[in-house]
């Protein structure tokens, strides 16, 4: 995923490696750490992405690209993290008319589902 016009993140299963397009470089790899695998992105904008975990976690991210580091800014783990739930990970993350989607994946395709959220308005 581009995240700007000259840094492209590259994911890993428990790592972003951070390419400078320009230079065609490795800038940084950035270790995640956060249980589970990173399974998809979303870039909502220049410096805040989502990123969905295969532990049915997803986590808001802030890029400064300056120093070149992510942080967490915010999750919605916790909402999954049920023993009752029938979601076992997040295969994709996109908006669309003011809802966040997500959905899941399962090997048993009737256990997949499609959860969505209604982002709040600022």
């Amino acid at each position: 995923m581009l995240i700007n016009e000259r840094d492209l993140f590259v994911i890993g299963s428990k790592n972003i490696i951070i390419i400078d397009t320009k230079n065609k470089e490795i800038i940084k790899d950035i270790k995640l750490d956060f249980s589970g695998y990173l399974s998809c992105m979303y870039k909502l904008s220049d410096n805040i992405i989502l990123a969905g975990f295969w532990n049915k976690y997803i986590g808001q991210l802030e890029y400064d690209d300056i120093k070149k580091n992510l942080k967490l800014i915010s999750d919605i783990g916790q909402q999954y993290s049920s023993s009752k739930s029938e979601l076992y990970g997040i295969s994709s993350i996109s908006i669309y008319n003011n809802s966040l989607i997500v959905s899941s994946y399962d090997d048993d395709f009737n256990k997949s589902s499609l959860i969505i959220h209604q982002l709040k308005k600022k």
